[in-house]
């Protein structure tokens, strides 16, 4: 099996690769979104999160990969689609603001 690479180019930006058979690409977009889920709960030192603007070129909220990664958690927005990290969740929750 392939892997199944997404890859950060430059700020908010990201290409992928993803198979063009199912059932693998619903198993690797599942895969990779919880990834990058993951990998955004713990981004930045106050746990701010990621902000994809661009995928492959074209808009976040465009591409393919988007669907997944709404399923994962992330949120439409008008700059892409963002994820906010576990503490800054975790103060939203309580009703504080991270400074």
């Amino acid at each position: 099996m392939r892997s199944a690479p997404i890859w950060h180019a430059a700020d908010g930006i990201y290409g992928s690769w993803l198979p063009e058979d199912e059932p693998q690409r619903q198993r690797v977009t599942t895969a990779v979104a919880a990834r990058v889920g993951a990998l955004a709960d713990r981004a930045g030192t106050h746990g701010q999160g990621v902000l994809i603007a661009e995928i492959d070129g074209q808009r976040a909220l465009d591409h393919p990969f988007a669907e997944p990664l709404l399923a994962d958690g992330f949120a439409r927005t008008h700059a892409g689609l963002q994820r906010r990290g576990a503490m800054a969740r975790a103060l939203a929750i309580a009703g504080n603001r991270p400074a």
